[in-house]
């Protein structure tokens, strides 16, 4: 055990520089520190700018690290695959985020009024009124409130959000569609490096 190095990569990787260090890929363990030290500080890769990404094998980053210390046995716990990506300076923009609010608050609305108009909601509670004896109101009434506080409720349970807060220690649905979305993405760039022959192997 003494002569191992463990390497456990992420599937994607982000930096903030051009030199990619094997430290920057995820974890690196040995016995030895002064391998551990050694292999973490490596370099792996450089990207030119801001935006490039490269795709690495694990058979790429053992011999790496191989030529790097011959003597040790290194061990891959990680993906057999590896994305890094130079991700450019990120700046806030305030209009920018107040568009795409109000561009999903009213298109969100929309979508939930023609719906309604689509079942006809209208006559619908004006037909539970009439089951119950009552008369329908000229405006809003019972069920007409009572819809909206339930569709509020029913929204917020679904989605696992309030405000910054959860009701529930689960992942939100939008969560884990963003998980799967990102997965999907990796693979996708991992199929086509391996097609056009530009992923790094060993």
């Amino acid at each position: 055990m003494e002569k191992q190095i463990y390497i456990q990569c992420r599937q994607h990787s982000a930096v903030q520089e051009g030199k990619v260090r094997l430290k920057d890929l995820g974890e690196v363990f040995s016995d030895k520190t002064e391998w551990a030290a050694k292999a973490k500080t490596m370099t792996v890769c450089s990207l030119q700018k801001p935006g490039d990404r490269a795709v690495m094998s694990s058979l790429f980053l053992i011999e790496k690290i191989k030529a790097l210390i011959p003597e040790c046995e290194v061990v891959n716990l990680g993906e057999a695959s590896v994305i890094v990506e130079w991700e450019p300076e990120r700046k806030q923009n305030i209009w920018k985020l107040a568009f795409i609010c109000l561009i999903v608050f009213f298109g969100t609305a929309f979508t939930i009024m023609a719906f309604h108009n689509d079942v006809d909601i209208r006559g619908i509670f004006e037909h539970v009124y009439q089951l119950s004896g009552a008369a329908a109101p000229e405006g809003m009434g019972v069920l007409e409130v009572s819809y909206c506080i339930g569709l509020f409720v029913g929204i917020t349970v679904f989605f696992n959000h309030l405000g910054k807060r959860k009701t529930r220690n689960d992942p939100t649905p939008v969560q884990v569609s963003m998980y799967t979305y990102e997965q999907n993405i990796n693979q996708s760039i991992m199929d086509a490096a391996d097609r056009e022959g530009e992923e790094k192997n060993g």
